[in-house]
């Protein structure tokens, strides 16, 4: 949820959660520092994720090859 306020007829949206922060006594420095910690660290999952994924793929599809190519024998042996 977000606060919307317009100021020289520009509209600027405020976020909830930094309006609390604030309203608890909160430095809006500190919400912007544990805002993008919070981002890098969820940057770095879904890196991680993504590398994941590109490692499942790749031997993903060295088995498939070694599977064709086994079947490939296959086949031609029993056409001899």
């Amino acid at each position: 949820m977000r606060h919307k306020l317009e100021i020289l007829g520009q509209p600027i949206e405020i976020p909830m959660e930094l309006l609390t922060h604030l309203d608890d006594g909160g430095n809006p420095d500190s919400f912007i520092i544990d805002l993008f910690t919070a981002c890098r660290s969820n940057n770095q999952i879904a890196k991680g994720k993504v590398e994941s994924f590109k490692q499942l793929r790749s031997k993903l599809i060295g088995t498939v090859k070694e599977a064709a190519a086994y079947e490939n024998w296959r086949q031609q042996r029993k056409s001899a």
